[in-house]
């Protein structure tokens, strides 16, 4: 037999009994489906991470609070950083006026805070910047203007709000002009500013911009900051703009080992490789999972195969009557197993990618977030493999069983 007759002998078996057939290939759809959504997914989520890093600009660094003396590692931009105060704004001021690779030094302090605007209330990310802040962020500015050294200096409540709170809080009204309580504190808003980076699945927008000073001694009462962001005149000189950043704060905070800084640097490149590495080894993780299903799912094959030799065991005998070698045997019913998982296999990658596109879409709009949608091709490409192999396996031993059948054997089975 060619081996165009072996996949219609295949097919025209696998079509007399679909409800068999169409349960038999149902673990491998659904593996191959979910490795599928977890690679993409998996993708996606790194392409996200790595763009949002990517907006914070490849030549600016952020200076945490917090050393590796401190067992939970550098913190994270919330109210516990509140409690460390190993920065001060004088810092921030030593790295402005340090040597030539630091072209910008901006303090930042940073809470969550009540926002009120006649009946509405909404929490929000409170941030205490300096005037030129959006000049080292490249934030833009899209209605009014941002709040001026003098006003920093002299503590003039004043506030430029996010996109989202502006949308949330004035909807279709004029923001620029009205009169805001952050913490029960009157701000007017002088400004509407579309904040980029941020954390993937947060949403940068919902927030409000103070004077630095103001948001430290007016609304949070400390003498510390949160964070210090500096940046280098390019991004070739980044390296040597940390260095000096390091050079001074140990010089200002007393320090000779560096294992004992009480302070963490955070720059794009660290914090992409970081990302990266755990997504991939999260995605692997989910990825290897769903791939039990893949087993499970030719385990299913094997035994469904097994009851088909059982029920055909008439068939088989007239088969081998009539000429057909062991061999026609084999492959015919190898063929079966191999032609219902890759049939899996197909409706699988189909579904994944169905499936992937729609979370991505999903994840877009109620996230807020420019999701990118990704299409697996190592995955594809494994989907076809993989359930090849698994038709292979475990259709060999139906198949070899089927054969070594003799004649009279399967012709006397009733």
């Amino acid at each position: 037999m060619k081996v165009d007759d072996y996949l219609k002998t295949a097919v025209t078996a696998l079509l007399s009994n679909k409800m068999r057939s169409f349960l038999a290939i149902l673990g491998i759809v659904i593996g191959i489906t979910a490795v599928i959504v977890m690679l993409s997914l998996g993708q996606g989520v790194q392409r996200l991470i790595l763009s949002e890093i990517e907006s914070l600009g490849s030549n600016t660094v952020f200076i945490l609070p917090g050393g590796p003396k401190q067992e939970q590692g550098p913190p994270k931009f919330s109210l516990e950083m509140l409690e460390l105060k190993t920065l001060k704004y004088e810092d921030a001021l030593a790295l402005e006026r340090s040597g030539p690779y630091i072209m910008r030094s901006a303090p930042a302090v940073g809470s969550t805070a009540s926002l009120t605007f006649q009946n509405k209330k909404r929490s929000v990310e409170l941030d205490g910047v300096p005037a030129d802040y959006v000049e080292i962020s490249g934030d833009k500015i899209l209605e009014g203007r941002f709040f001026n050294e003098e006003e920093e200096k002299s503590l003039t409540k004043v506030a430029v709000i996010g996109t989202t709170v502006r949308e949330k809080i004035f909807g279709e009204s004029d923001a620029v002009g009205q009169t805001i309580k952050i913490n029960k504190i009157p701000f007017q808003v002088i400004g509407v500013v579309e904040i980029g980076g941020g954390m993937p699945f947060a949403d940068p927008n919902d927030a409000v911009l103070t004077p630095f000073l103001v948001a430290q001694k007016e609304i949070l009462g400390i003498d510390h900051v949160n964070t210090i962001i500096i940046k280098s005149e390019t991004v070739e000189t980044l390296d040597l703009a940390i260095d000096e950043a390091k050079k001074i704060l140990r010089q200002r905070h007393n320090i000779i080992n560096p294992k004992d800084d009480d302070f963490s640097i955070l720059d794009p490149k660290t914090m992409a490789a970081s990302f990266s590495f755990i997504s991939t080894i999260l995605t692997i993780f989910l990825s290897s999972i769903a791939a039990i299903s893949l087993i499970v799912g030719g385990i299913g094959i094997m035994n469904i195969m097994l009851v088909s030799v059982a029920e055909r065991m008439r068939e088989i005998g007239l088969r081998r009557a009539v000429g057909a070698t062991r061999k026609d045997i084999l492959f015919q019913f190898l063929f079966e197993s191999i032609v219902l998982t890759v049939l899996g296999g197909i409706i699988g990658i189909i579904l994944g990618l169905s499936l992937s596109f729609l979370s991505g879409i999903i994840i877009a709009k109620f996230l807020k977030v420019n999701w990118i949608f990704t299409i697996p091709i190592l995955a594809i490409a494994l989907g076809f493999f993989v359930s090849g192999f698994i038709g292979l396996v475990f259709g060999l031993y139906p198949a070899r069983r089927a054969s070594n059948l003799s004649p009279i054997e399967a012709l006397k089975y009733e």
